[in-house]
Parts: C-alpha cells; structure tokens; sequence
C-alpha cells in the first residue's frame, strides 16, 4: 500500500461502531504495522484504554466519534494527556451520534 503513493489510510471499525467497542482492532493494527502507511482509525472507541491501545500499536490519528459527544470528559483528558500531540477537530453541521462526528486527531 505504501508503493501507491497514499500517505495516509483512513480505517473505520464499522463493527465496532455498531458494537460500541473496537471489533477489528488485531486487523487494523495489522495494517498499521505491515503495509507503510501511516493510518488513522475510528469506530467503537469509547474509552481511554482503547485509545491508548491503538496509539501504542502504530496508529497516528485515534477518531472519536459517539464518545466525544457523549463522554465530554474522555476527550477533556486525553485534551490534557496529550496537549502536545492534539487537535480537537469540530466540523459543523457533522456532529451527530453514530455517523460522521467530532474528530480527536493526534500528530
């Protein structure tokens, strides 16, 4: 995948989404440490353990989606754990449970 010029794979969990839990994260680390893209991933994320599970395995970017509207305060502390690596990206009028929604962003 790292031959085709991407940069970036943007990878959802839709399992995970519909679960409320990641699903698919063995696959979605998988691909993040064998194919020589950087990836960002979201769906199903829902605690500080899951996010911490995926940064730690290679992935770039954590999204979250649901949690962020509806647990303020996971995103509040990952805001603090992660100042120096995080962006908070609000689109408007793209904020709503269970589609597209507020993104957490590490760089």
């Amino acid at each position: 995948m790292g031959g085709t010029g991407a940069e970036w794979l943007h990878v959802v969990d839709l399992d995970g989404a519909k679960a409320g839990e990641p699903r698919n994260q063995n696959l979605i680390l998988d691909i993040a440490r064998s194919h020589g893209v950087t990836v960002q991933v979201g769906g199903g994320i829902r605690s500080m353990a899951q996010v911490e599970m995926y940064l730690k395995g290679g992935i770039q970017r954590v999204i979250l989606g649901t949690s962020a509207i509806k647990n303020p305060s996971l995103c509040m502390k990952l805001w603090l754990l992660l100042a120096n690596g995080l962006s908070l990206a609000l689109m408007p009028g793209w904020i709503c449970g269970h589609r597209r929604m507020a993104g957490i962003v590490r760089h």
